[in-house]
């Protein structure tokens, strides 16, 4: 047991050491220059950047932290942005919600217009009444 924390322990500090290098831009593994990130302090550790994902989180903390993006700034700039979605996804409901009320009455209004002209050419003569119908076959 202890000889796997002394591995771990060794892994950590290489990966640390790494992040020293990379910041101080004296690299042995990867080509100077390179920015900060989680890939590049793997690389430079000698390791796959899963590893460094799926057993190190307090490294990618400390990478992240460096960058500027910190776990806590990250989520707090993800409440804010989810907050704004909300918002205008209320404003969206809002407005469909208006316009349901809009098309409801339009479509009340067509259908009395319709009745109404039904009823005013059932007035007309027979003859105007045929008139009427060819012509408005025509625009259709």
């Amino acid at each position: 047991m202890t000889s796997q924390k002394a591995a771990r322990e060794q892994r950590v500090h290489a990966l640390r050491l790494a992040i020293l290098r990379v910041k101080l831009g004296r690299v042995r593994n990867i080509p100077s220059g390179t920015k900060m990130s989680v890939v590049a302090v793997a690389k430079e550790a000698g390791m796959h950047p899963s590893t460094i994902h799926t057993t190190y989180p307090e490294v990618i903390d400390e990478i992240q932290r460096l960058v500027g993006k910190s776990l806590l700034e990250r989520r707090r700039g993800d409440l804010s942005e989810i907050k704004k979605c909300k918002a205008k996804l209320e404003q969206a409901r809002k407005e469909i919600a208006s316009l349901k009320l809009d098309l409801a009455s339009m479509t009340s209004r067509y259908a009395a217009i319709i009745l109404q002209n039904e009823h005013l050419v059932s007035l007309l003569s027979p003859q105007a009444r045929t008139l009427y119908r060819r012509t408005s076959r025509r625009m259709k």
